[in-house]
């Protein structure tokens, strides 16, 4: 994890990502939320290239969603809540830590 994007891989040739677009379809501020260990960390949105809304904290546009990754980037104004220690923690406890 960086401070300039989340990368977040899924597993090589499942085409995760491409579900995961085709089942949001184009979503003008849809939320999601990112928990580590059962504790809700921050609160982001689902956007689109379409979309004229900008979004208060970090979002994920479905438009950059590949079939193996997709990007979390940071919040356009504020605090950047993508590298709270409670998300690294939980990753390297369970081995999906990435560097």
């Amino acid at each position: 994890m960086t401070t300039d994007t989340t990368r977040i891989g899924f597993n090589p040739g499942q085409k995760i990502g491409d579900s995961i677009r085709s089942s949001l379809g184009e979503p003008l501020g849809l939320p999601f939320v990112v928990v580590a260990d059962d504790v809700r960390i921050y609160l982001g949105t689902f956007t689109s290239v379409i979309s004229s809304i900008s979004p208060a904290g970090p979002n994920l546009m479905t438009d950059d969603i590949t079939s193996d990754e997709l990007v979390i980037q940071p919040p356009w104004r504020g605090t950047d809540p993508r590298n709270d220690p409670r998300i690294l923690q939980v990753l390297t406890e369970t081995g999906r830590l990435v560097p």
